[in-house]
């Protein structure tokens, strides 16, 4: 995974740093010129793991900038309110980003936090790290399974099982420790099952002299009868309800029904009918005589209006002289007898109009007496079907063979229950037996699996052999004095050999000496994991020899050949200088006493 450009600003001692990475890169300066900032601000980048005060002094935040090719420019700014990750500029966050740096790498973000971390991998127990190593697949320790078996004092059945739970022709150690705890957590709950099926158990309570059949048959005929006796409860119980609400519908209807009635005569409600029809057409005739006479008798009024007035009828402006008398009096006359017509008409349009209202009346009398008489009929019609319906009644089943029934199935549920509580015993007793074998068969698999008990140390010395050359081989180069023995009997621990003496290399050697241990592990688990990115700082503790011998194992092109970028903080001894200035393939970034703040100022 290459890195293009990085840049850092307001971390740790670093106020403004930018850089192309080469190959190997070794950051020289004193003592407190900001080379672990630097390294830290890459590891920051790299895993977004922060250091304890990250920020610079006087600043509010502190960003890593980190371009790759592959994927983009990956920016992480640490502050006092949050964190955040961006990636091409867009907000993201730390999960997605370890994914993505997981899939392109092809190795996981423990990987990557050890590989950029000497003090991470030194705070490693013997154990974690064994741990670490097997999770990831790092150590190719596998066994084929009848070498497994010679390790192993199991029986036929414990071995039945191991062959079980590990089917593959190889077995590694990852998968034997996951069946050993598999099988304690197993053990522990086939003991409390055990325990469990103990307790219910029980015992057996009464002799029971039918068999279960018997006892079943019997039960059948009696949950027969009895389901036949409450069916006929049901039913004489659904019929007297019956009976009781039509017998109540009859009461009802009865009382709706009042006095006899007579059915009316319908052709005198037809005549009244006619009547009205006739007496309507007779009334509308009269009422226009009556209009015709009203309008002859205004039209005759006025004329006698006009006649008494001496004007022309001819020309307003002439005067009439002729006698008008009799004409007057001819026309009054006629005005006379037209209000006596209006007045006899009138009077018969009030005697039609009452002789009408009198057919309307008993129009309506015999239409409602009639409507009375169909409702008399229908409501007779529904009581004498209702009588003729009515439900017969039936027989109560007797309550005395019901509760004999009851009593009798009480009697053969205890039966059934005494059966069971029987069979159950028998049930659980080869339940526990079963568990029994099976928690026997667990139990040599805890036993003979037990890491602690050897099979883990057997298997690891057959196959930590490669290892240990591997490691002895960068050793030579950068600790001459030293054979290295890796020793599996608990964890995974480093073992130097000096003649005769053995030293716990993470205990008794020197700080210079650990470094250089802790490099060539870092670079083992790199040839394991294939992670292309090295950061280390923990060189303080070597003098310039050592400096100069690790650097030179640096130069080494398999070792480059391996990794896309090493990044290395050293000490500037005056030899180490020296020795630099003539390594061309290093890329040496000198860094003088407060350079990195000076840079930002300017």
């Amino acid at each position: 995974m290459k890195i293009g450009h990085i840049r850092i600003t307001d971390f740790k001692g670093v106020r403004k740093f930018q850089m192309t990475p080469a190959k190997v890169n070794i950051l020289v300066g004193a003592n407190g010129t900001g080379k672990s900032s630097v390294l830290q601000a890459i590891r920051y980048g790299i895993t977004g793991n922060a250091p304890s005060e990250p920020i610079a002094g006087g600043c509010d935040k502190g960003v890593v900038e980190l371009q790759f090719p592959d994927i983009g420019t990956l920016t992480r700014t640490v502050s006092s309110g949050r964190n955040e990750v961006r990636l091409n500029g867009k907000v993201t966050t730390q999960k997605s980003i370890s994914e993505l740096l997981e899939k392109r790498t092809g190795t996981s973000s423990t990987t990557a936090e050890l590989m950029t971390s000497a003090e991470a991998l030194s705070n490693l127990s013997s154990g974690e790290l064994s741990a670490y190593l097997m999770e990831n697949n790092l150590l190719a320790v596998k066994v084929k399974w009848e070498m497994l078996l010679s390790f192993c004092n199991m029986t036929s059945a414990g071995e039945a099982l191991l062959k079980k739970l590990l089917p593959g022709a190889e077995i590694n150690l990852g998968d034997i420790d996951q069946i050993w705890n598999q099988s304690k957590r197993q053990r522990r709950i086939l003991k409390q099952e055990i325990q469990e099926t103990s307790m219910r158990m029980g015992t057996k309570t009464i002799p029971i002299e039918e068999s279960a059949e018997q006892v079943e048959d019997s039960m059948k005929q009696l949950l027969e009868e009895q389901g036949e006796l409450q069916a006929g409860v049901k039913s004489y119980e659904a019929a007297k309800r019956e009976r009781e609400r039509v017998q109540r519908e009859i009461r009802e209807k009865e009382a709706k029904l009042g006095d006899d009635l007579e059915k009316p005569d319908e052709n005198m409600i037809r005549q009244a009918e006619n009547e009205i029809r006739r007496l309507d057409q007779e009334i509308i005739n009269l009422q226009g005589v009556v209009t015709t006479i009203k309008t002859n008798g205004n039209n005759m009024y006025k004329i006698l209006n006009g006649l008494s007035s001496d004007t022309c009828p001819i020309s307003p402006k002439l005067k009439c002289s002729t006698d008008k008398t009799s004409i007057k009096a001819e026309l009054q006359t006629e005005i006379d007898n037209l209000m006596r017509e209006y007045t006899k008409q009138k009077e018969r349009v009030t005697e039609l109009d009452r002789q009408k209202n009198e057919w309307y009346q008993t129009k309506n009398r015999l239409e409602s007496q009639m409507r009375n008489y169909q409702v008399r009929k229908s409501l007779e019609e529904q009581i004498a079907y209702l009588r003729e319906h009515m439900p017969e009644e039936r027989k109560m089943p007797s309550a005395e063979r019901i509760k004999e029934i009851a009593i009798q199935i009480e009697e053969m549920n205890k039966k059934r229950a005494a059966i069971i509580q029987n069979m159950t015993v028998e049930e659980h007793k080869l339940i526990v037996e079963e568990k029994k074998n099976q928690l026997n068969a667990y139990e040599e698999l805890v036993r003979e699996l037990d890491p602690r008990k050897g099979i883990r140390q057997k298997i690891l010395e057959r196959s930590l052999k490669p290892l240990e050359d591997y490691f002895n081989l960068s050793v030579r180069k950068i600790l001459p004095k030293y054979k290295v023995r890796l020793d599996c009997s608990d964890g995974f621990r480093i073992e130097l050999l000096d003649g005769d003496k053995v030293y716990d290399a993470s205990k008794s050697a020197s700080s210079g000496e650990r470094a250089r241990i802790w490099f060539v592990l870092m670079d083992l688990i790199n040839a394991l994991s294939s992670y292309r990115i090295l950061v280390f700082d923990n060189t303080d503790g070597m003098d310039a020899d050592a400096l100069i011998s690790f650097l030179d194992m640096l130069s080494s092109p398999d070792l480059q050949q391996r990794y896309d970028h090493i990044f290395v903080s050293v000490i500037n001894y005056k030899e180490v200088i020296e020795y630099l200035t003539q390594k061309k393939e290093f890329s040496v970034i000198q860094i003088a006493s407060d350079q990195l703040k000076e840079a930002a100022a300017a």
